[in-house]
């Protein structure tokens, strides 16, 4: 299981550094789109509370996702639950006894 564990953080590692770098190459400001689109989704119900607050949310979020050490957690989170998802799965399927 520590190897699985190993894998699963490798890949993390790698997941994030990725998305970093697609982030630098391509000079996108994925915390201000993402922004936009809370607000647009939030126009769409009319209603003036709703709108108020997912602009309150987009601009911590924004602000939030400007900062690397913070973002780069964001981008672990999302793969890593699946990383050791697979891990559990494997390691009791491999762990079955089967009979000789």
């Amino acid at each position: 299981m520590s190897m699985g564990l190993g894998i699963t953080l490798i890949a993390t590692v790698f997941f994030v550094l990725a998305w970093e770098a697609a982030l630098a190459v391509t000079s996108m400001d994925f915390g201000a789109e993402y922004a936009g689109m809370m607000v647009a989704e939030a126009e769409k119900t009319r209603d003036a509370a709703a709108i108020a607050r997912a602009k309150a949310e987009a601009a911590l979020f924004a602000r939030d996702y400007a900062r690397p050490l913070w973002r780069m957690g964001v981008t672990a989170t999302e793969i890593m639950p699946v990383g050791l998802l697979v891990l559990l799965g494997a390691a009791g399927w491999l762990s079955r006894r089967h009979p000789a």
